[in-house]
């Protein structure tokens, strides 16, 4: 097993852990803790977040971006992965816009 699996595991654990405690207190809290911690990762994760949101009734829950990826390391990736793709492209906006994972 990986370190890193388990730093995921002990992360997401302090989440969950952190979002009960809070709910025994005050379970609109507890709540909107566990949907703003899971929107922070990104990737699925955030996205469950999203959908978290959605399904206790309070979208307006869902108040973190998660911080845009810098442009070398987009440009980086895609000649890596796809190299003709890559030359392709003639240029890409360095304002990013905001697509779900379907989207992409």
């Amino acid at each position: 097993m990986k370190f890193g699996s388990i730093w995921t595991g002990v992360r997401y654990a302090r989440i969950g852990l952190t979002s009960r405690v809070l709910q025994s207190f005050d379970q609109d809290a507890g709540r909107r803790y566990l949907v703003n911690e899971l929107s922070r990762i990104p990737g699925l994760t955030g996205k469950f977040g999203q959908v978290l949101a959605l399904r206790f009734g309070k979208p307006e829950w869902n108040d973190v971006s998660p911080p845009a990826m810098p442009l070398e390391w987009i440009k980086f990736k895609i000649e890596e992965k796809a190299p003709k793709l890559a030359l392709e492209i003639v240029e890409i906006d360095p304002i990013p816009h905001v697509a779900s994972i379907g989207q992409v």
